[in-house]
């Protein structure tokens, strides 16, 4: 692809390929263990952290908790790393949340939430080197789910609410996952054995393609002024001709999950924006 990061799953670190960079993840808390920070650590120093990915999504965590565990693991890796970068938990889009769906709380309200009781506990904002936000346009109402403007909507709230706050104005945003849910023009709901949407109809690639295409050619534009550091999109790969347990049909950079595997029309695409220096 051409990038230098690389987000997966997992925290693992003794398979990151030379030259490359993995953002750590850990998906919900309470995390590993002291001794396994240390072990991570001493393998892959200066690494970035991003914890309890999308806390306002059901299973939502409860701010408290999160405030209470969050600075705890947070607290032992930069004891074992300080050179250590570490994210806000990734919130699921800053206010709008979805249409056609049970819905869950907005990102903007969660962090309000979090950001009181982290206050309470410790008396002070909490002290994150970058703030992360998970971006996708979930209007179920309109297929394919292809509305730039909605994503960057969440963007650019996003970057409003951190200025808003004096100890936060100006920090750093990282986008951990950008991308889209569906990228067919219909779903079927009676597929045997599927309790999700399954794709159906016709696979747009062309608005898919329009969709990155305005998405890049707004972070161009406006990343440096809103100190947006780092943008993951969202999925190497995943078959996305089938229903799967939480409704993913949007895209795939390639066409398989073996080495080897080809690039896809969107994966081409990310591949020669980063390739022109975009």
């Amino acid at each position: 692809m051409g990038t230098q990061w690389y987000l997966a799953d997992d925290h693992a670190v003794d398979n990151i390929p030379s030259g490359f960079k993995k953002l750590l993840f850990v998906g919900r808390l309470p995390g590993p263990t002291s001794g396994q920070i240390q072990s991570l650590v001493s393998q892959a120093t200066g690494s970035t952290w991003s914890i309890a990915n999308e806390p306002n999504r059901p299973p939502a965590y409860d701010p408290k908790e999160v405030a209470n565990d969050l600075q705890a693991l947070y607290t032992t890796i930069r004891q074992a790393d300080p050179t250590a970068k570490l994210l806000s938990p990734p919130v699921l889009n800053y206010l709008f949340t979805c249409t056609l769906c049970a819905g869950y709380m907005p990102g903007r309200d969660w962090l309000n939430a979090f950001r009181e009781e982290f206050r309470v506990l410790y008396g002070s904002e909490p002290q994150f080197d970058a703030w992360a936000l998970n971006v996708y346009p979930l209007d179920w109402e309109n297929i394919p789910t292809v509305n730039s403007q909605l994503a960057i909507d969440q963007i650019v709230g996003f970057r409003g609410y951190l200025d808003s706050v004096p100890a936060l104005a100006g920090k750093p945003i990282w986008i951990t996952e950008l991308g889209l849910h569906w990228g067919w023009d219909k779903w079927a709901t009676t597929v045997p054995g599927c309790q999700t949407p399954s794709p159906s109809g016709t696979y747009r690639g062309d608005l898919v393609a329009k969709y990155l295409t305005e998405l890049f050619d707004w972070l161009d534009a406006n990343a440096a002024a809103m100190k947006i550091e780092r943008v993951f999109v969202y999925v190497t790969y995943r078959d996305i001709t089938v229903c799967s347990p939480d409704a993913y049909a949007g895209m795939t950079l390639f066409n398989g999950a073996t080495v080897g595997a080809s690039l896809t029309d969107a994966g081409k695409l990310l591949r020669e924006r980063i390739a022109g220096g975009k």
